[in-house]
């Protein structure tokens, strides 16, 4: 419990805490190859391979490795659940939901070979065998998940609320925070601007909390690749994320046990929606070593981000004074809806990847990827340049560099069917001494493919389990920590549909 009370992950309730934060840094800058079945069922690792439009997001020269033009789409179907523990109480969550996971198209240049100006007979074969396009979109995170949980433990919202209060006016509180405790009389003061409320931090509280989170990071992409003899693929592609977060809380205490003769209970809400887009660029090349040997190299520039927060909240308590029968309620709201612009840089990625092949039999696939999450940055407005500094602090210190391993293995089990597995490690993105905060995710995943002339279908299942803290509020002062342990598990079915415009005369992974 020591790491918790020394640098933990934090959710807090508060809107205006929770917004522009180390935390955000870290949501945006997590990513998972996204793409077709073909890719997940082999745990996205075709940085080597080629020829799915996957790579689009992760080594565009996959492109030149194309032999016909294809159209194609991945609806997927994701099954998730939360368990949480809160001092030994467990509450499980469930959620489905269907998304799309990629769409897109891929066609071929034109034959890049020469006539001689004066014999058109004679033709001058171009070494760039093909260049190709393709543009599209990959599903890179999904954010759809629902958390509650519920305990009886020392301690209160309340102080939070003081610490935050203390040595301010009233007028000078902030709207969306501490001053709508104070406007529904959940804190009070004296004449020093000394901030007080009902119960303290040895007071036992019911406390129950829920989450409810949705959103994704879908990328729209434009790539170019090219095939030069057969040797050397080479392509580049241009990114545009589309970030969409929503987030609602709602948080209860409850004196159960009578220990306050006014307090009887409170509800905190609060709602925020992150929106916006950016943009980034992906360079890469697969060499082919010889028959049976590849080689691939990405590089993917930082992604800039330009996001907006929109936020808002609502406090209700209730109450019980003396001589009055009922309990009184209270409410508070902000006078308005919060509004903020800000921008994000997300970390650079390095990958490299390799293949063996096993002809007409299928292949091994191998991949690499080095993320520094510390080097992320948020700018803010120049009036906030204090805080700025402050976040970017955090997030050097709370944040390292992490390697995330891909693997996986496609077979020809007949002539027109294909069966695959595959295994993805990612390293956690925490210093050292914070890393019990957040387990290493692993990804283990398998499927199958149907291949015809001019359509293929392919299925893939995937199974995850991660481990996070959840802290509900926090005060610095206070000697109690509340932390829910969550447990995560994602069960996802991926099917692509894909429609090739020219008849193929062989199929890549037979190679």
């Amino acid at each position: 419990m020591k790491i918790f009370l020394k640098i933990i992950v934090l959710v807090l309730l508060s809107v205006a805490a929770l917004a522009q934060s180390d935390v955000d840094a870290l949501r945006y800058s997590t990513i998972v190859p996204g793409g077709t079945a073909r890719s997940l069922s082999i745990g996205g690792s075709f940085g080597a391979v080629g020829a799915d439009f996957s790579t689009l997001s992760t080594n565009p020269a996959g492109l030149g490795g194309y032999r016909s033009g294809s159209l194609m789409f991945s609806p997927v179907l994701n099954l998730g659940t939360a368990a949480s523990d809160f001092d030994g109480n467990t509450t499980n969550t469930n959620k489905v939901d269907v998304d799309l996971n990629n769409m897109g198209v891929v066609w071929l240049g034109g034959k890049k070979d020469k006539h001689v100006r004066n014999n058109r007979k004679k033709v001058i074969e171009s070494k760039f065998k093909n260049v190709n396009y393709g543009v599209g979109i990959n599903r890179l995170a999904d954010y759809d998940r629902t958390v509650e949980f519920s305990g009886t433990t020392q301690g209160t919202i309340s102080e939070r609320f003081v610490q935050l209060a203390n040595g301010y006016s009233p007028g000078d509180l902030n709207p969306f925070d501490e001053g709508l405790a104070y406007d529904a009389l959940l804190i009070y003061n004296d004449s020093t601007n000394q901030y007080f409320s009902d119960l303290d931090a040895y007071d036992n509280v019911y406390k129950s909390h829920t989450l409810k989170s949705k959103g994704s990071i879908t990328e729209f992409s434009f790539g170019i690749g090219a095939n030069y003899n057969h040797k050397l693929y080479i392509g580049a592609s241009i990114g545009a994320p589309f970030v969409n977060y929503e987030e609602e809380t709602a948080y209860r205490e409850n004196d159960q046990d009578g220990i306050d003769s006014v307090f009887n209970n409170v509800l905190v809400e609060s709602n925020f929606t992150t929106a916006g887009s950016g943009i980034n660029l992906k360079l890469g090349l697969i060499y082919r070593l010889s028959r049976l040997v590849r080689i691939g190299l990405a590089y993917h520039t930082p992604t800039r981000i330009n996001l907006t927060d929109t936020f808002g909240g609502y406090l209700e308590t209730t109450l019980n004074y003396p001589n009055i029968d009922e309990p009184s309620t209270y409410t508070a709201e902000p006078p308005n809806t919060g509004v903020y612009d800000y921008k994000l840089v997300t970390p650079m990625r390095g990958i490299l990847s390799t293949v063996f092949f096993v002809p007409k039999r299928g292949f091994l696939s191998l991949e690499g990827e080095w993320v520094n999450y510390g080097s992320a940055k948020m700018r803010f407005d120049a009036a906030d340049f204090n805080y700025e500094q402050e976040v970017n602090s955090n997030i050097e210190n709370k944040y390292t560099h992490a390697l995330n391993v891909r693997v996986g293995a496609e077979a020809v089990i007949a002539k027109d069917w294909r069966a695959r597995l595959g295994y993805a490690f990612y390293g956690s993105p925490f210093q050292p001494d914070v890393s019990a905060l957040r387990a290493n995710r692993e990804i283990y995943s398998g499927g199958f493919g149907y291949y015809r002339d001019r359509i293929s279908f392919d299925l893939a299942y995937s199974y995850q389990a991660s481990q996070e803290y959840y802290v509900p509020y926090e005060s610095f002062v206070s000697p109690n920590s509340q932390v829910a342990e969550n447990q995560f598990s994602s069960h996802n079915l991926l099917f692509t549909v894909a429609f090739r415009m020219v008849k193929q005369t062989n199929v890549q992974s037979a190679n």
